[in-house]
């Protein structure tokens, strides 16, 4: 399926005279492009000239909107007449505009090409496009375009011998046409799938889609599509043998067809001849075919099929020489931006390493205020510790001589004539006794407390059974007293105080334990 173009008659003078009087460039590039158009198939070579004029004022102009509609009316110019490689050239500038965007011209620029190389038999860049415009297409859901992609794929597959593949497309495209019917469509559709089984040799299926096609013919059928159906209609009667239709329908053909020197009078002449050829009818069948010579000459087949890969070679290279540019432009931005994460890893590390190592001193900041409070506590701690033992020996020293004074006056108060002395003295001894004995552990275990804290409450709590005075032994064994000086604070014998340290073990449940019981309390 492939786009036609119309052009209406208008007085050429008229144009030329507004050309002459145009005051503005882009005026100019328009009147000229009407001018061409209006004499392409008379005379090529004032075309050429007026699209050189055209051209010289659009480079003045020199905007991508001049240029865009300079390639485009170009571009329908040369595609009226078949010059391919003119035409090419045109669509594929235009291309260049549009490529990276998302206008509908794309989509239509697109579909052009991809007709365009199937044409010139470069299958792999038709179906390059063609995959483009259906991933496009079926994204947005427009069925039209779906229908009519996959009718192109199909009439692709169809040209490069895989008729039958070309149907399954066929197939597809029928289907979106009934979620959105349009009658055009269905007729080309009809008649590529009626030249289809012609090739497959399936006349009958053959003729159904062809009658369906020729009956669905009217008013708003244009006349490039009525010749084309008409020329696979008279190909299919030459098939059968049917020589007055194939002439019939050769003839409807060449009706409807108005260009000269082109690839679609090429065609109908083509038919026109075989017809005859195929009736007998040697002299109209050698009449036509030198017809059909003369615009296969004129065409310049070879040259244009030349031109063209020259064209495909140099956009071919042109975007090659993009992708370098591109593939050099990631590259670079790819090492910046390399550069720059590394940079900012680098700052983050330097960032952590300087929080890390202010933490790191902090920590052992912390660690040595705290092993200095530790050290200064241990000191306190020692200096109370000493001061209480310092003191306890002191009472203890002060109790002996207490004990001494209190032995004296019982001698004094046994020798003493009055009773009223005795009983003075006897009253002072027990008072002596009394206060001696209260006050000295009472204000002993307000100290020690003072110093070791929880030491009572810890070992209540591990051992409620301890009586008064082996706690006060546990005491005095806490503040490192020997023995000897604990005897001479409790007034016992070396053998009691022992005696009360193994009784003590026993209690604490060091029997069979080798920690000492200093150790032990201590670590309470």
């Amino acid at each position: 399926m492939f786009p036609f173009f119309f052009v209406a008659q208008k007085n050429i003078s008229r144009l030329l005279d507004s050309l002459v009087l145009s005051k503005s460039k882009q005026q100019t590039v328009d009147l000229s492009l009407k001018i061409a158009s209006k004499i392409k198939f008379e005379d090529v070579e004032r075309m050429n000239y007026y699209i050189g004029v055209a051209e010289e004022s659009t480079k003045k102009i020199n905007t991508d909107t001049a240029w865009v509609k300079y390639y485009r009316q170009t571009a329908e110019i040369y595609s009226a007449f078949d010059a391919v490689d003119l035409f090419a050239n045109a669509l594929l500038k235009e291309y260049d505009f549009y490529k990276n965007t998302t206008d509908p011209r794309r989509y239509k620029l697109e579909t052009k090409l991809a007709i365009l190389y199937a044409r010139l038999n470069d299958k792999n860049l038709a179906l390059l496009y063609f995959n483009k415009l259906w991933k496009h297409y079926n994204t947005v859901k427009d069925y039209y375009y779906m229908a009519q992609t996959k009718i192109n794929i199909g009439r692709l597959n169809f040209q490069y011998g895989a008729p039958k593949l070309a149907l399954k497309y066929y197939q597809e495209a029928a289907v979106y046409l009934k979620k959105k019917p349009d009658e055009k469509l269905l007729i080309i559709l009809n008649t590529n799938i009626g030249e289809t089984y012609i090739h497959l040799q399936d006349y009958e299926k053959a003729k159904i889609f062809l009658d369906k096609a020729r009956s669905s013919i009217n008013k708003t059928t244009d006349d490039s599509t009525k010749s084309w159906i008409y020329l696979v209609s008279s190909d299919f009667y030459r098939k059968i043998d049917d020589a007055n239709q194939a002439v019939f329908y050769a003839h409807e053909a060449e009706k409807y067809e108005s260009t000269t020197n082109t690839f679609a009078q090429k065609n109908v002449l083509e038919a026109l001849y075989k017809a005859y050829l195929l009736k007998k009818d040697y002299k109209n069948s050698a009449k036509y075919f030198l017809s059909y010579d003369s615009v296969r000459d004129s065409l310049k087949i070879e040259e244009k099929a030349v031109n063209v890969e020259k064209t495909k070679l140099e956009y071919a290279s042109k975007i090659k020489s993009q992708q370098q540019k591109l593939d050099y432009n990631q590259k670079r931005f790819t090492l910046i931006l390399t550069i720059c994460i590394l940079v900012i890893l680098l700052l983050i590390l330097s960032i952590f390493m300087i929080r890390y190592k202010s933490r790191l001193l902090k920590i052992k900041l912390e660690h040595e205020l705290k092993e200095y409070k530790e050290i200064q506590l241990k000191q306190e701690l020692e200096k109370r510790n000493k001061e209480l033992t310092i003191k306890t020996i002191k009472e203890a020293e002060q109790k002996e001589l207490f004990h001494v004074l209190v032995d004296n006056l019982k001698k004094i108060q046994s020798t003493a004539g009055e009773s009223n002395v005795k009983q003075s003295v006897n009253l002072v001894i027990n008072m002596m006794n009394h206060n001696s004995v209260h006050n000295n552990w009472e204000e002993f275990e307000l100290r020690f407390s003072n110093v070791y804290e929880s030491f009572y409450e810890k070992l209540n709590a591990k051992h409620p059974d301890l009586s008064v005075m082996d706690k006060r032994i546990c005491a005095l064994i806490r503040l490192n007293l020997s023995t000897k000086e604990i005897m001479n604070i409790t007034k016992s014998s070396l053998r009691s105080v022992e005696n009360i340290r193994t009784r003590l073990r026993k209690k604490l449940g060091l029997t069979n334990s080798k920690t000492e019981l200093n150790k032990y309390l201590s670590d309470l």
